[in-house]
């Protein structure tokens, strides 16, 4: 994969990548678009969440959304790296198994999920997983 990232005047950056894209990535007060750290936070939400919704349809069960919800914490200092990233996993379907989800969620974070591993090497990820019934379709 090869990306090309053109500035556009101002804090913005236009980004392509293999005949993929346009993103638009911004940064400073008043941005319109994501910033190169908030799609990093994108991205694992994007990785992790394919993972589990792929795990879950391999083990039958029956989902009907899967939220992923990506918290940061930056350190004050620079580079304003993560320092903390929680992760919290709401999963929507029929008569969902807590072991399996938890199952799914491991399997991500732990070895499929690209993202999460190369994030894993500087910062501290925390995961959480919540269950809910949703009406059948």
């Amino acid at each position: 994969m090869k990306v090309n990232a053109t500035w556009k005047g101002g804090n913005r950056f236009i980004a392509e990548a293999d005949g993929l894209g346009p993103v638009t990535m911004e940064w400073g007060k008043g941005k319109a678009n994501f910033g190169p750290m908030d799609i990093l936070l994108a991205a694992l939400a994007g990785c992790t969440g394919i993972d589990i919704v792929d795990i879950l349809t391999k083990m039958k069960e029956r989902i009907s959304t899967v939220d992923v919800s990506v918290d940061g914490h930056r350190r004050e200092e620079y580079p304003q790296i993560y320092d903390r990233i929680d992760v919290k996993y709401v999963v929507y379907g029929q008569n969902i198994s807590r072991e399996k989800a938890e199952r799914a969620v491991e399997l991500s974070v732990e070895k499929y999920c690209s993202v999460s591993a190369m994030l894993d090497e500087k910062v501290k990820l925390t995961h959480s997983l919540d269950i809910h019934e949703s009406a059948a379709e």
